[in-house]
């Protein structure tokens, strides 16, 4: 019987909203979880049980996902063994909450009254339910508490009842990544415990129906035909077996082999004998700090939001509007402040790090390239010889090509640098140095920019810098991974829709992300119809022209951005008066942007022994083509093709076919030299391993084009 008191409907709600507010909280609790892999191994059992325990406790759905995850935090065994004892605490804990603040302590029926669902699970079909995962787990969980058993009955059952799917779901987790790898033998081996329990099941249901009446039994009733349901479904998964046995075999394996074992000879070498390297991060993949008040404005979070919240540090990281004003005088006291290998964030007070670039630090480290100022510069130790590894950090809101400028000061530090300790160190005077660049989306468009024209600023006239690749005399290789070289569909949605990284990370307007020139410079190029009417797609728009911002009211235009103006322009009163401000910023940043490209895309080979490499994703399909209705202004995708999910392959190429098109020789504007795709997403690019094998296979192995001071 449901309780009825107030003091027990009371601890009933508390305990609903709980729950509820648990549920919120999931994506913390995955953050928390996945960032375990980074701690001792103490640790990570620690916060992986304390996280099951509350999400099974408090009946969230999601155990699936965190056994699986046991798999690749753990092992097999250890995984098996942690993930078991904690699903069974946690759910012992619902159980044992929902029989006392939901239902009377499994009180049993009286006075003839009719039996309800949840009354009449005894220890048979309980374990049934455990053994077949054919109904929530956390569902069983809250149902069983009006059950007659006791709390002992409901740990031992449980503990055993759910070995076996446990034992399966860990041992998918440990070869999901490897899952083109798996072998025949491999597959019988993961899938044996699955026809274990599909057996177990139909014996435990022959033995039900033959010994009960499933009329006198509501429960069992339900239970029998939700096995029968199961049993029939055989039809549809024989061949999904079947499929799935024999879909390995035609799957080509690559050869397992020791990375370390192949460049660690390489590595130990002095580092004269390679060219020192430059890594450059994308978008939002440079800290920034408020000089004025010390405060990290973007790369460091003290709190997550479980609902779409402005960011604390809104005006900050907004950069500043002044009509008539050129965009590179507009200034504020925010500046770069070391790149992000990892991003930081507090989970319910636990420093959560996300990697951001520390993969191709990771990458560079196996062959030798060490950066002392990396937070875990000792992780590839390979002693003080190496010290030619640099981050080249920026403030990515900024003109890219004021960032170039910047560029080319570090370039001539790092040279003088690397020249005093060859001199130091080895006794070479005067040696010539050249530069490798690994450079990550928006840092590519930086990097050819800079090859292009070196330190030289865009006109304020509109007119195009003097082409005499200046900043190749300094660069032997550039190595662009994800690089958008013809724009992104994303760039222009974020501009119109504003921007949240994650559910728990704070969302930043349209109006705030409209003041940074660099968003408005990766927009896609409209002579590839990238923007096209959504009643007739052969109707394509010029987003560069300020007008069509305006009418369709997109980003700083839209007046309904107004609230968030008043926060980066308190010093103007008049609404009119900070909407006209508004619309001369992104005027002017959409003629910066035309002027950008128009001097990437002219057509030239670089100079004789600089190199253009490129690492995209080719497997997701990825947003290319944007529709608007003009009648309302909304964006919708028309169109995607292949991509890492947010630079397609065309625009990657910098590809002058259309989008859909596909050529054995694409027209470019970039002279390649080589070019790699890989089936991954734009921010699994640099982790995945053939990445790493040609990228250090080209630092390492490849002819230089400049002798080295050894060989004079």
């Amino acid at each position: 019987m449901i309780c009825t008191s107030t003091k027990d409907n009371a601890i009933r709600a508390a305990w609903v909203a709980i729950a509820i507010t648990a549920w919120f909280a999931r994506d913390p609790l995955h953050l928390v979880v996945t960032n375990a892999a980074e701690f001792h191994l103490a640790m990570r059992l620690a916060v992986y049980s304390c996280v099951y325990v509350l999400m099974a406790g408090f009946a969230i759905p999601g155990a699936v996902l965190l056994t699986l995850f046991a798999g690749p935090l753990f092992g097999i065994g250890p995984g098996t063994i942690v993930a078991s004892f904690a699903s069974t605490a946690g759910a012992t804990i619902a159980f044992t909450s929902s029989r006392r603040y939901m239902f009377r302590n499994g009180q049993p029926i009286q006075n003839g009254q009719r039996e309800t669902v949840g009354s009449e699970i005894g220890r048979w079909e309980l374990l049934l339910l455990r053994l077949t995962p054919v109904m929530p787990f956390f569902a069983v969980n809250v149902l069983a508490g009006r059950s007659r058993l006791s709390i002992k009955q409901f740990w031992l059952i449980s503990q055993v009842g759910m070995l076996p799917a446990t034992y399966l779901l860990v041992r998918v987790g440990t070869m999901v990544p490897e899952a083109s790898q798996v072998s025949r033998t491999d597959m019988f081996a993961t899938l044996w415990p699955l026809l274990l329990l599909a057996l177990i099941a139909w014996l435990l249901r022959l033995s039900m129906v033959n010994s009960r009446s499933a009329g006198r039994f509501p429960v069992r009733r339900l239970v029998d035909t939700v096995v029968q349901f199961s049993m029939r479904a055989r039809k549809l998964l024989l061949p999904a077996f079947a499929l799935v046995v024999l879909a390995p075999g035609c799957v080509t394996h690559r050869p397992h082999s020791s990375l370390a074992a192949i460049y660690n000879p390489l590595a130990q070498r002095p580092d004269y004998e390679r060219n020192p390297v430059i890594v450059i991060p994308g978008v939002l993949g440079s800290r920034l700090v408020d000089d004025e008040t010390g405060k990290t404005v973007w790369g460091k979070y003290d709190r997550i939001r479980f609902r779409r919240q402005q960011s604390d540090d809104l005006v900050a990281v907004s950069l500043p509007m002044g009509q008539g004003v050129p965009l590179a005088q507009l200034r504020d006291s925010v500046r770069s402040d070391g790149t992000l290998a990892y991003l930081e964030l507090s989970v319910f007070g636990i420093p959560v790090e996300l990697q951001a670039y520390n993969q191709i630090l990771q990458t560079l480290g196996v062959g030798g390239y060490r950066d002392p100022t990396h937070p875990k510069a000792d992780e590839f130790n390979y002693g003080d010889e190496h010290f030619t590894c640099f981050q080249f950090d920026y403030d990515w809101r900024r003109d890219v090509a004021e960032n170039a400028a910047l560029l080319d000061e570090f370039i001539t530090a790092k040279r003088a640098y690397i020249q005093a300790e060859y001199e130091s160190r080895y006794g070479i005077t005067d040696a010539e140095i050249k530069f490798d660049i690994v450079a990550h989306s928006l840092g590519g468009l930086l990097s050819r920019y800079y090859l292009r024209y070196g330190s030289q600023p865009l006109p304020e006239d509109g007119s195009l810098p003097s082409l005499d690749w200046e900043g190749a005399r300094s660069v032997e290789r550039l190595i662009m991974i994800g690089t958008p070289n013809a724009g992104s569909a994303f760039a222009l949605r974020d501009l119109v829709n504003g921007h949240q990284l994650s559910r728990v990370l704070p969302y930043y307007p349209p109006a705030a992300l409209g003041t940074m020139p660099s968003i408005y410079q990766m927009l896609p190029r409209p002579r590839h119809q990238t923007l096209v009417d959504a009643q007739d797609p052969e109707q394509a728009y010029d987003f560069y022209d300020p007008e069509l911002w305006r009418q369709m009211k997109w980003g700083l235009a839209d007046p309904d951005q107004d609230a968030v103006l008043q926060q980066l322009l308190p010093e103007v009163a008049e609404r009119e008066s900070r909407h006209c401000i508004a619309l001369d910023h992104q005027r002017k940043c959409l003629l910066k942007a035309k002027q950008f490209h128009q001097a990437l895309d002219i057509p030239a080979a670089p100079p004789p022994g600089v190199t253009l490499h490129l690492y995209a994703g080719d497997a997701i399909e990825t947003p290319a083509v944007m529709s608007v209705d003009t009648e309302t202004g909304k964006l919708e995708v028309a169109k995607s093709v292949p991509g890492d999910d947010t630079t397609t392959r065309h625009s990657a190429l910098m590809s002058e076919q259309p989008v859909e098109t596909v050529s054995t020789r694409p027209a470019s504007p970039i002279h390649w030299t080589s070019v790699m795709f890989l089936h991954t997403s734009h921010r699994k690019l640099t982790a995945d391993p053939l990445f790493t094998d040609n990228v250090l296979a080209l630092l390492l192995q490849s002819p230089r084009y400049a002798q080295s001071p050894s060989s004079r």
